[in-house]
């Protein structure tokens, strides 16, 4: 009886012991399974987040090269305008020396 009932006691240990077995590598390729899934997802993520960067990046370079060509614009406007002055100017100082010349002569007796 003895024997009956060691030998039934291992048989039933060694079904729990498939049992745990065979429930351990379900759980296991659920968890894989899981984080595959997860790693998947956080891929999606991240491809998604280059892609608004990298648009954020051309959409910044883009203002970058048209305010680049507003500069150079606007700085052969101003030296357009600095050599009208300097003309102007020098047309000036001529006008006014030689204002200076004949109010000098008119005064000089």
């Amino acid at each position: 009886m003895e024997e009956l009932s060691r030998s039934d006691a291992q048989r039933q240990l060694q079904k729990a012991n498939s049992e745990m077995t065979a429930m351990q590598q379900r759980l296991e390729g659920s968890l894989a399974g899981a984080a595959q899934q997860e790693l998947d997802d956080l891929k999606r993520k991240l491809n998604a987040r280059v892609q608004e960067v990298t648009a954020q990046l051309e959409a910044a370079q883009g203002k970058a090269t048209g305010a680049d060509k507003a500069r150079k614009r606007l700085q052969a406007e101003v030296e357009e305008l600095t050599a009208e002055l300097d003309k102007v100017t020098a047309g000036n100082c001529r006008n006014v020396s030689s204002r200076i010349d004949m109010h000098t002569h008119f005064m000089t007796p």
